[in-house]
């Protein structure tokens, strides 16, 4: 008798390993994505917690060395919802929140840039400079959010990855809107 070997076993095993490496594979992709869009959202948010935290260093030193009530006051009111919405929710919204206290703060930084006793402040220039670069990053940030949550919302409409992010639970995330 001839010796015939039966590959449909190991034809069966290999391509039930090939799937379940497909859908291992997705499954890690959905949530590294998920975990990137989180981590880019939590980054906008610590800097624009440091810059909550700097902006009241920058008023005590132009304080009495500028006319800005009004401009100090809506500042101080845009800063404290910034705070407040560095906490949690929709980055939209804190991206909102964050544009209207740095435009505020922007308004109190043109009329201290024009007095020549805090120009010549070393003090002043640096605490300016701090927070004009977190702002820098914050634009920066704020776009790669939108790169990777634009990314990680058109793969979790396919499948198998649909199939993840509903079973944990995780939609889309929301995008940052520039206008």
């Amino acid at each position: 008798m001839e010796n015939k070997r039966n590959y449909v076993g190991p034809i069966i095993l290999l391509v039930f390993l090939l799937i379940l490496g497909f859908f291992v594979f997705s499954f890690y992709k959905t949530f590294t994505g998920n975990r990137d869009v989180s981590s880019e959202r939590a980054f906008i948010s610590s800097e624009y917690k440091k810059f909550t935290v700097l902006a009241p260093d920058y008023l005590m030193l132009v304080d009495g060395k500028i006319e800005a009530e009004e401009e100090v006051s809506k500042f101080k009111k845009s800063l404290e919802s910034l705070y407040e919405a560095s906490y949690g929710g929709d980055v939209d919204y804190l991206h909102r929140k964050g544009v209207n206290a740095i435009n505020n703060f922007k308004a109190i930084v043109e009329k201290a840039d024009g007095n020549e006793e805090l120009a010549a402040n070393a003090e002043y220039s640096e605490l300016r400079g701090q927070i004009f670069t977190i702002f820098d990053d914050i634009a920066v940030a704020e776009k790669q959010y939108n790169e990777t949550a634009k990314a990680f919302n058109d793969k979790i409409d396919k499948f198998p990855r649909n199939l993840f992010a509903k079973f944990l639970g995780w939609g889309k995330f929301g995008i940052i809107n520039f206008e």
